[in-house]
C-alpha cells in the first residue's frame, strides 16, 4: 500500500511514542511535522523530494534555526521509516 508522508509520520510517531516518556515531546513531533510539512503531507513518501523539504524549511532556517534543524531530522527519520 502506498503511504503518504503524513501517514508515515503518524505511523513513525506511534511506533516510537512508548519509548518517549514525555507527552510534550510526542506533541512537538506531531505539531512540527504537521505545521512545516503541510505542503507535502499528502504526497506519497516516495514522491517527497529534497525540494519539498527545502521549500518547507527555507522560511524558518535563519529565524528558527533550531526548529528547522529538528524538523529536518524528523523528515529524514520519517522518510527512512
Amino acid at each position: 500500500k502506498a503511504v503518504t508522508f503524513g501517514e508515515a509520520a503518524t505511523e513513525y510517531i506511534d511506533s516510537r511514542k512508548d519509548g518517549w516518556q514525555n507527552e510534550k515531546h510526542i506533541d512537538q513531533w506531531r505539531n512540527t511535522l504537521k505545521t512545516y510539512c503541510d505542503k507535502f503531507n499528502d504526497k506519497l513518501v516516495g514522491d517527497v523530494a529534497i525540494d519539498d523539504a527545502e521549500a518547507a524549511l527555507r522560511p524558518i532556517w535563519l529565524e528558527k534555526t533550531e526548529t528547522a534543524t529538528r524538523v529536518l531530522a524528523r523528515i529524514v527519520k520519517v522518510l527512512g521509516y
